[in-house]
């Protein structure tokens, strides 16, 4: 048994020697992609803790095997978070709660400033795009597009990740263009063409009028053109970008 299956393991017999209120509380907190105490204890509450039992699980949750430290914020391992993400997904009403409670704090962290350190990513355009998705994949499809416009940081690699997972879930439209084109720029962007080029071809083969097709029509045509049986190819991709692009009357 390698560590992620012992983390797994420690988090299988975690939860069967827990009470039913506690084991909500921890499926719960898995709603986040990263947490602070303040915000898990938030998320604890919403699941029906009493603020000082929330507290005495978030310090024990420290000690385990199946949470990952970092800096002054925690994650779960990667092999328990889907576990537990499965199981909150299930819980609607849970779902729910805990998705709108991070997504306003996403969206107005003001109204939550009481002293409390607020995750990361929640600050930076991906938490409100990850979490209005969970409500609103349209809405938040919306978001991702917005947030993928900053420059190019690790923020835009969590951005195009979790996009693509909310995408195999079935959060957001297997159909949806978003979520292969912020995760293909993302590696583009970052000189990994040959692991970005599936991911825009997903982009540049839609039928749709708009920008994000355009660039891929424009880049994987230039990746065509460097292949002599893919020339005509890339000709047309190369056509298709200009001709959205003027329909569209933007520059690239």
């Amino acid at each position: 048994m390698n560590t992620h299956d012992y983390a797994v393991s420690d988090l299988l017999t975690f939860l069967e020697a827990s009470r039913e209120e506690t084991r909500h509380a921890v499926v719960a907190l898995s709603a986040a992609e990263s947490l602070t105490d303040e915000v898990a204890k938030r998320l604890a509450i919403t699941a029906g803790l009493k603020s000082d039992y929330a507290e005495r699980l978030i310090h024990a949750l420290h000690f385990s095997d199946f949470v990952i430290e970092r800096n002054s914020e925690w994650h779960f391992a990667a092999r328990v978070h889907p576990v537990l993400n499965e199981s909150l997904r299930d819980d609607t009403r849970l779902y729910q709660a805990t998705h709108t409670l991070l997504a306003e704090l996403a969206s107005e962290p003001a109204l939550f400033d009481t002293g409390e350190e607020i995750p990361a990513y929640l600050l930076s355009g991906v938490g409100a795009a990850y979490h209005q998705s969970a409500l609103s994949s349209q809405q938040g499809l919306k978001l991702y597009v917005n947030a993928s416009r900053n420059e190019l940081s690790g923020t835009q690699w969590l951005l195009g990740r979790l996009a693509i997972e909310q995408q195999e879930q079935g959060i957001l439209s297997p159909t949806a263009i978003e979520p292969p084109y912020l995760r293909g720029m993302t590696l583009y962007r970052e000189g990994r063409i040959k692991e970005a080029e599936p991911l825009l071809r997903r982009v540049a083969d839609s039928q749709q009028i708009r920008e994000e097709v355009a660039i891929a029509c424009h880049l994987v045509g230039r990746i065509d053109s460097h292949t002599s049986s893919t020339w005509g190819h890339a000709e047309e991709l190369l056509r298709r970008s200009l001709a959205i692009e003027k329909e569209l009357n933007v520059k690239y």
